[in-house]
């Protein structure tokens, strides 16, 4: 059910709320002291873009899951083909957690680009996160690209399926 999938979420939920908590509690008491600079302002864009890729990494995952449950879908219903074990329930909760985990701290990383300094904006860590962000999307779609052209490929042709991706 629905309510198990939420349930297995919650726990990350509450530590991610709980640590941005924590730690925006810490930052506001440190900046009066301390510029937001240097080996600090390091670790603070590390603890962003870490939380913001978790984010991300579930919303990606919910995604391609839910592509799969639709071309199963689709496949089953237009090529009476064999459908794929997909559960739609489990698909939505990631998603939503992922969704707001991912916006939360990557709002909270363009906040800092927009008032932080020269230092910030030539942050290599906000572009390794960016570059990296970028390649897992073009080699996902690239991916599914080339494994759904196969199989259309092999269906097509008559040809007999071996499942391997050469």
């Amino acid at each position: 059910p629905a309510w198990k999938a939420f349930a297995y979420y919650l726990i990350p939920i509450a530590f991610a709320i709980a640590t941005w908590f924590y730690h925006a509690q810490l930052l506001h008491r440190d900046q009066k002291d301390y510029p937001d600079a240097g080996a600090r302002g390091s670790v603070h864009r590390i603890y962003l873009y870490l939380f913001s890729a978790a984010g991300l990494a579930m919303v990606f995952f919910a995604v391609v899951e839910l592509f799969r449950w639709l071309l199963s879908s689709l496949g089953n219903a237009l090529l009476n083909a064999d459908p794929l074990y997909v559960e739609p329930d489990a698909i939505l909760p990631p998603l939503a957690v992922g969704l707001a985990l991912w916006l939360v701290y990557w709002m909270n990383a363009q906040t800092l680009f927009r008032s932080g300094g020269p230092e910030e904006q030539a942050s290599v860590l906000r572009k390794f996160y960016l570059y990296t962000a970028i390649f897992a999307g073009v080699a996902g779609g690239v991916t599914t690209a080339a494994l759904i052209l196969s199989g259309l490929f092999e269906s097509l042709l008559g040809l007999p399926s071996y499942n391997d991706i050469r």
